[in-house]
């Protein structure tokens, strides 16, 4: 091992060396996200990361791609949206600037104009001459060319600054868009679901709207990711992805909530109506058969469990999304490929100090 105590390249390899060995310990694919989290683990400068994954070695064999996914996306992904809007926004201060500077030249250029035709003015009263009046003319011919010149670069500049702005503009509101979704399966992430939860519950206490909370997990994903590796488990998400989002419409919100967990809001929706689209789900999902296209081999079916609870008055996320957690427990130990509705009045005190 290098001797890195005052060397900041050796220590920084060190650390890299650690974090390269735990992936390869637990094979995980070392792509830089997954590299990114090891790395800030085994440096032990971000303690919640360090706490997380602890965590994760305390419960597991060996860490799971999903699992530092998820960290990845908590801890990483807020940071990268605050660096690009410092860039964005100082690329926007700077075509300010700009247009400040244009519209400051073409008012100097103005004044210069307007002192060129206050001096005109007072030569007025002495022409005596056709030859005077000529040379006049042909000065304020000048002053109207420049000031026609002046307001084209001056319209000129201010289009292609405003369309700089405007096209910043939506390189921010991509950023926000890709810091609130799941890069694999193209759904709302975690942290874009907490935040649509709460938002529809300010519409359910405000507006008096049905409040309905579906959480989908795959049976035996574990086992699938085993038999037939990562890669295939990443495609059977997009799959249940790509179901979720065939089924739903409107309002309705799926993310990926965690691992091989989905959660969709379904606000002004009845619970009848939810156990329809829940079960649509299910059934769409049942019935495609798994074919690994590498080899032909088929992979069986494919079948979900859902949880669904509708909210009550005295609901907050935190106890909606216990009930639906529970309703989906229910439907797992009762034999999978269901849906399990939650009692809506079910007794909440075992959650009370996490409903927040």
């Amino acid at each position: 091992m290098h001797d890195n105590n005052n060397n900041p390249f050796e220590q920084s390899l060190a650390v890299g060396e650690k974090a390269f060995s735990s992936l390869i310990e637990d094979t995980v694919p070392v792509w830089p996200e997954m590299y990114e989290v090891l790395y800030a683990y085994e440096s032990g400068q971000n303690v919640e990361i360090r706490s997380a994954i602890e965590e994760l070695k305390r419960t597991q064999k060996q860490l799971d791609l999903n699992d530092l996914h998820k960290i990845h996306d908590e801890f990483f992904c807020n940071s990268r949206l605050l660096d690009v809007s410092e860039d964005i926004g100082n690329r926007i201060n700077a075509e300010i600037r700009k247009i400040v500077s244009a519209m400051k030249s073409a008012g100097e250029r103005s004044d210069e104009a307007d002192l060129a035709l206050g001096k005109i003015e007072t030569k007025f009263s002495t022409i005596k001459t056709p030859e005077q009046l000529h040379g006049i003319v042909e000065i304020l011919s000048d002053i109207t060319r420049t000031m026609a010149d002046n307001n084209r670069n001056l319209n000129a500049k201010l289009q292609k600054s405003t369309q700089q702005i405007e096209d910043l503009h939506k390189d921010l509101e991509q950023a926000r868009s890709e810091s609130n979704t799941d890069p694999l399966t193209g759904l709302a992430n975690r942290k874009k679901f907490d935040s649509a939860l709460r938002k529809s519950f300010e519409a359910f206490h405000e507006c008096n709207q049905d409040l309905c909370l579906l959480i989908v997990d795959i049976d035996h994903f574990k086992k699938f990711n085993d038999t037939w590796g990562h890669q295939t488990g990443d495609q059977i998400l997009r799959l249940v992805a790509q179901a979720l989002r065939a089924n739903l419409k409107g309002r309705d919100l799926a993310a990926r909530y965690g691992g091989e967990e989905f959660a969709i809001i379904l606000p002004d929706t009845t619970l009848e109506n939810a156990f329809i689209v829940a079960d649509q789900i299910r059934e769409d999902i049942a019935t495609k058969e798994l074919i690994k296209r590498s080899s032909g081999e088929n992979l069986g079916r494919l079948t979900v469990s859902i949880g669904i609870a509708t909210a009550i008055p005295r609901d907050m996320p935190a106890s909606l999304i216990a009930k639906a957690d529970k309703a989906l427990y229910e439907a797992k130990e009762t034999g999978r490929n269901r849906c399990v509705v939650a009692p809506a009045d079910e007794d909440l005190e075992a959650i009370a100090d996490i409903a927040v």
